[in-house]
């Protein structure tokens, strides 16, 4: 796989909520900081603790969900866009 592309971005990764969505998302953010020479920064999102609405929200997610799933009863895609937004700001801080 070619991650050159991405070198200069700022990357967040969501994985699936399960194991092997824990180690794909693991190994692309090592590829993307150590063979690509990555400049922006590389997170990965931990989908058992999403902070949205100003506080965390523990194993809200479904086993094996992700993000083309239909969300779950209490979580919008404002709520994901805050995900998202909160992880971006935390690598600002």
């Amino acid at each position: 796989m070619n991650w050159s592309q991405l070198k200069w971005r700022n990357v967040i990764i969501w994985p699936d909520n399960d194991e092997p969505g824990f180690k794909a998302a693991d190994i692309i953010k090592d590829k993307l900081n150590k063979t690509n020479d990555h400049i922006g920064f590389v997170s990965i999102v931990d989908p058992n603790k999403l902070m949205f609405n100003g506080s965390v929200h523990k194993d809200l997610l479904p086993a094996k969900w992700d993000l083309a799933d239909r969300l779950p009863k209490g979580m919008t895609i404002t709520n994901v866009k805050d995900v998202i937004a909160n992880v971006r700001a935390a690598h600002l801080d």
